[in-house]
């Protein structure tokens, strides 16, 4: 039951990375996408472990009562929906995030240090928007990883 939640993840991050673009991605949108994953990855840690505890449980009691199966299914499937609950407020987050906050950072280039550092050639000028979509890009490819190899 547990291995769906995996799935959510991989399902937000293929979302959030169709919606990333570098050159109108702003901070909002940025922060928004955070909070959308982290969500996503939270509810279903929260999900994992109480089908994890439940189970363990479960197992325990039906062994010593075979009527205790249909009751453990049932608390296990509710366990189950907290992970989807946090998948649907993920994926309100990230749809709602797209269109707002333009603007903000884009007009101000180079304004800080981090802006500076991400300019590797004198003539190619980045500013911290480009910089924050390829950062959440690849903050998005390690969770990916991670949810794959769990």
């Amino acid at each position: 039951m547990a291995g769906v939640l995996g799935i959510y993840g991989l399902i937000t991050a293929v979302i959030i990375n169709g919606k990333m673009d570098a050159a109108n991605y702003s901070a909002y949108s940025g922060y928004a996408h955070l909070g959308a994953g982290l969500t996503v990855g939270m509810s279903s840690l929260a999900a994992g472990l109480a089908i994890g505890i439940v189970g363990d449980a479960g197992v325990r009691a039906n062994a010593q009562q075979p009527r205790l199966f249909v009751g453990m299914i049932l608390i296990l499937i509710f366990a189950e929906a907290l992970g989807l609950y946090g998948l649907i407020v993920g994926l309100v987050v990230a749809s709602t995030a797209e269109g707002k906050g333009h603007g903000e950072i884009r007009e101000v280039k180079h304004a800080s240090w981090l802006c500076r550092q991400a300019v590797h050639k004198p003539t190619k000028q980045m500013c911290c928007s480009q910089l924050i979509c390829r950062l959440n890009k690849f903050n998005l490819i390690l969770i990916l990883i991670a949810f794959c190899y769990y």
